[in-house]
C-alpha cells in the first residue's frame, strides 16, 4: 500500500536533489567525488594517477552554464564601448572610431573565463587541494584582480596577448 505522505516525501527528495545538482555544474563530475577511486588489482609499481587541475578547469570552462555566464557578462561589459563605436561611425566623427573594439569580445570571454575560474578556485580551494597543477593555478590566479571591471579585464587581457605575440 502506497501512502500519499510517502509519495510527497519521495517527490520532494527527488526535486530537491535535482535542484541541488543543477546549480553547480560539477556535481556529477568525478573529480569532485570525495570517495577514493576504486582501484582493482593495482600493483605497488603502478602509481595512482593524481587528479589533474587542468581537467577540472577544462570541464568547468567548457560547460554550457559557464559559457553562457561569460557571454552574458561580456555583452554587458562591451555594450557601451560598441555603442560608442557605432555612434561615432554613424556621425563620421573618426575614421578609426572602432579600433578599440577589435578583438574586445573575444578578449573579454577569455579574461572573464580566467577571472571566473579563479573565483571558483579560491572559493572552493579545498576541492582542488592536492591536484596536479594546484600551485601553478594559485600563481596564475594571484595576478587576477577581482576588483577590476569586466571591461578593464578584457582590455588588459587583449593588451597582454598582443605583448606576448610581439615577444614571440
Amino acid at each position: 500500500v502506497f501512502c500519499f505522505g510517502e509519495a510527497a516525501v519521495w517527490q520532494q527528495t527527488v526535486l530537491s536533489s535535482r535542484i541541488t545538482s543543477s546549480w553547480w555544474p560539477f556535481d556529477s563530475v568525478s573529480f569532485y567525488n570525495d570517495a577514493p577511486p576504486k582501484v582493482a588489482n593495482v600493483s605497488a609499481e603502478q602509481p595512482v594517477r593524481k587528479k589533474q587541475l587542468s581537467e577540472a578547469k577544462h570541464a568547468l570552462v567548457t560547460s554550457l552554464v559557464f559559457k553562457r555566464k561569460t557571454e552574458e557578462l561580456c555583452k554587458v561589459a562591451t555594450a557601451e564601448t560598441l555603442a560608442r563605436c557605432k555612434d561615432a561611425v554613424g556621425k563620421m566623427l573618426r575614421r578609426n572610431a572602432c579600433k578599440e573594439t577589435l578583438g574586445l569580445e573575444d578578449a573579454c570571454k577569455e579574461a572573464l573565463s580566467e577571472k571566473l575560474f579563479c573565483t571558483m578556485f579560491r572559493r572552493h580551494a579545498s576541492q582542488f587541494h592536492g591536484m596536479e597543477g594546484e600551485l601553478e593555478q594559485e600563481a596564475s590566479c594571484a595576478h587576477i584582480n577581482p576588483m577590476e571591471t569586466d571591461l578593464e579585464a578584457a582590455k588588459n587581457w587583449r593588451s597582454l596577448k598582443h605583448e606576448h605575440a610581439f615577444l614571440h
